[in-house]
């Protein structure tokens, strides 16, 4: 897949949708330096592509700037505010910095927008006995 990308990009540099998965690619390596920057280059070339506002946030989040992963994943919401994923992962994020409340909430939002999913539900319990 890694080359595969490369190749596109070769070809069109412009290709937002192929750095969002070369930052995919990144991320799963654990390589977040790597993923962060091709992420970025999706939002400058598609400012509003929102996987790529949500998988920033993600990979702020694991590289240890819990911080900034909260500011990308607030500005996403102002743009999606019916997103569970990003409202989700504001939760985890709410937890690593020690917003509990804040934290249950967001899991609520989520679980509001999709009542059925199996993670949000679980982060709230979590979240609820902290």
């Amino acid at each position: 897949a890694d080359s595969s990308l490369r190749k596109v990009l070769e070809i069109d540099p412009r290709n937002a949708e192929a750095h969002h998965n070369l930052g995919l690619v990144e991320m799963a390596r654990k390589d977040y330096p790597a993923a962060e920057r091709e992420f970025r280059r999706a939002l400058a070339l598609r400012p509003n592509f929102k996987e790529a506002l949500n998988n920033l946030a993600v990979v702020l989040l694991r590289g240890g700037r819990p911080a900034e992963a909260r500011r990308v994943c607030e500005e996403a919401l102002r743009v999606f505010p019916e997103s569970p994923e990003l409202h989700n992962n504001l939760g985890e994020i709410l937890l690593v910095l020690d917003d509990v409340e804040g934290a249950r909430e967001q899991f609520s939002l989520a679980l509001s927008l999709r009542p059925d999913w199996p993670e949000a539900q679980e982060n709230l319990r979590k979240a609820s006995q902290e």
